[in-house]
C-alpha cells in the first residue's frame, strides 16, 4: 500500500512539472513580446520612413548643408599635459596655456528626441542609426572622394561575388560576438570562426599590400549562403571604403562604436594577452604616452593642430597611421566615420552602439538581421544565441596594475577625445545621458 501511494505521489509531481514546463514555453514568448511592445516602439522599416529614406538617397551626394566646425580634440590643456617642456607650433601659430577649456555645442536629450521624431528614424527607441538618416554635409568631403566624384560614384563594381556584409569595426567593439551570432543562422556563414580573429580577412589592407588575388579572397567564403567579412582594420584604413565600393558596390556595412577610452584599454590588454611583440613587454602607460605623442607629432606635421578646424581640413589627416599601429588614433571615430561617409553610400551603412549591444543583444541582432535581409531566430533560439559573448578579456582582480589605465590617465585620454566625441554625438544624435563616454 505504501509503495503504491508513493508511486502516485511521484506521478502527481511529474504531471505538475510537465504542466509547468509546457506553460513556460507557451506563456514566456507572450510575456516577452508584450514587454517589448511596452518598453520600446520599434518602427522597423515603416512605409513612411522608407519613403523618406528613398527621397534622401535620390539626392546624394548633396544633403542638408550646415557649416560644420569641430573643436579639435587636441585641445590646449591636453597638449600641455603631454608636452610640459616644449612649445607646440603649427601652421597657424603657437599654443599658449589655456585660459578657458575649449567648448563645443551639445545636444540635450529633449532636443535629440525631438530631432529623432522630426527626422523619422526607422529605429525610434534605439541608438542605432542608418547612414542615410544622418545630417551629414557632403560638401565637407574632399573633391576626389567617391560621393563627390561622379565618375567614381557611378561606375559598376568590379566583382559580383563579394561578401554580402562587412562589419568594419571598431576593434574591441563587439564585432566578434556579432559575427558569431549571425553565423548561428543556417543561411549565414563567415571565416576563421574557431580563432580569436573570427570573420577577419584584412584583404582590403594587408591583402592589397601582399597582392593577394581576388579569387584567393573569395574562396574563403561559402557560395550557397549569405556571407560576412568582419575585418576591423577596415574602419581605420583610410583606403578601405573606396576599395570596398570599387570592388563590391553597395554591399551592407555595419559599424559598432564603443567608448574610446575603454576601447583603448581593451585593445592594449588584448594585444598583451596574445603576445603581440609591439606591446607584450610594454606597460599601458608607455603605450599611452608614446602613441599620444606620435599622434600629436603627426597632426603637427600636417599643420592641422588648430583650435578650430573644419572637417575639410580634418579629412586630410585621416591617413596618419596604418591600422593597429596607434591605439589613440583609432579612437578618433569622427575622422574615420567622416572618411567612410565620403566614400561609401550612406544608405547601406548601419551604425550601432557597443554599449547598447551589450545591454540588449537580442534587440540589436534583430535590427542587424532586418538590415542585411536575414529571417529572425525564434525567441528561444535568439536567447540561446546571445547568451555568450566572444573574444572578451574581462579585467581580473589579480591583474597587474601596469596593464590598466589609472583614473587620471582615463581622464586625460577622455579630455583628448572629448570634442571629437561631442561632434560625433551631434551627428548621430546620441547624448551623454545615454552613453556617458569620457
Amino acid at each position: 500500500m505504501f509503495v503504491m501511494m508513493k508511486h502516485r505521489v511521484l506521478l502527481i509531481w511529474l504531471y505538475i512539472v510537465v504542466v509547468l514546463i509546457l506553460a513556460l514555453f507557451v506563456v514566456w514568448p507572450l510575456l516577452k513580446q508584450h514587454a517589448q511592445v511596452m518598453n520600446y516602439e520599434l518602427l522597423n522599416y515603416s512605409k513612411a520612413s522608407d519613403l523618406a529614406s528613398d527621397e534622401m538617397s535620390q539626392v546624394l551626394p548633396v544633403r542638408r548643408a550646415r557649416p560644420v566646425t569641430v573643436t579639435v580634440t587636441v585641445a590646449e590643456h591636453s597638449i600641455r599635459r603631454y608636452r610640459t617642456n616644449r612649445t607646440v607650433t603649427s601652421g597657424i601659430g603657437n599654443f599658449a596655456p589655456p585660459v578657458e577649456p575649449a567648448t563645443s555645442r551639445t545636444v540635450s536629450r529633449d532636443q535629440m528626441i525631438q530631432a529623432v521624431k522630426n527626422r523619422r528614424f526607422r529605429l525610434m527607441d534605439s541608438l542605432s542609426r542608418f547612414g542615410d538618416e544622418l545630417d551629414f554635409d557632403y560638401n565637407t568631403c574632399p573633391p576626389d572622394s567617391v560621393l563627390r566624384d561622379s565618375a567614381k560614384r557611378d561606375r559598376p563594381p568590379l566583382h559580383n561575388d563579394c561578401p554580402h556584409v562587412f562589419i568594419i569595426g571598431v576593434r574591441k567593439g563587439g564585432t566578434s560576438s556579432l559575427i558569431h551570432y549571425l553565423t548561428k543562422h543556417q543561411n549565414f556563414s563567415s571565416v576563421y570562426m574557431g580563432t580569436h580573429y573570427a570573420g577577419e580577412t584584412a584583404y582590403f589592407y594587408t591583402g592589397y599590400e601582399r597582392n593577394v588575388t581576388w579569387q584567393s579572397y573569395t574562396s574563403l567564403f561559402a557560395k550557397d549562403k549569405m556571407t560576412g567579412d568582419s575585418s576591423v582594420d577596415n574602419f581605420v584604413n583610410c583606403l578601405a571604403p573606396e576599395r570596398i565600393y570599387e570592388s563590391c558596390g553597395k554591399v551592407k556595412v555595419i559599424l559598432l562604436l564603443r567608448d574610446p577610452v575603454k576601447r583603448f584599454q581593451s585593445h592594449y590588454r588584448f594585444s598583451v594577452l596574445h603576445k603581440n611583440e609591439d606591446y607584450f613587454t610594454r606597460s599601458i602607460t608607455s603605450v599611452l604616452d608614446s602613441h599620444t605623442m606620435a599622434l600629436l607629432d603627426a597632426l603637427e606635421k600636417r599643420s592641422v593642430m588648430t583650435l578650430q578646424t573644419s572637417l575639410q581640413q580634418l579629412a586630410e589627416s585621416a591617413c596618419l597611421f596604418k591600422p593597429a599601429k596607434n591605439m589613440v588614433y583609432e579612437g578618433l571615430y569622427l575622422l574615420h566615420l567622416h572618411r567612410w561617409l565620403c566614400n561609401f553610400p550612406a544608405e547601406n551603412m548601419l551604425i550601432l552602439s557597443t554599449e547598447e549591444f551589450a545591454k540588449l543583444p537580442d534587440k540589436i541582432v534583430e535590427q542587424v538581421m532586418d538590415f542585411i535581409g536575414l529571417s529572425h531566430f525564434s525567441d528561444i533560439k535568439l536567447k540561446s544565441v546571445v547568451s555568450k559573448q566572444y573574444n572578451t578579456n574581462p579585467v581580473k582582480q589579480s591583474e597587474n596594475e601596469y596593464r590598466l589605465l589609472t583614473s587620471s590617465q582615463k581622464q586625460r585620454l577622455g579630455e583628448l577625445y572629448h570634442n571629437y566625441n561631442t561632434e560625433l554625438f551631434n551627428l548621430l544624435l546620441w547624448t551623454r545621458q545615454d552613453l556617458p563616454w569620457d
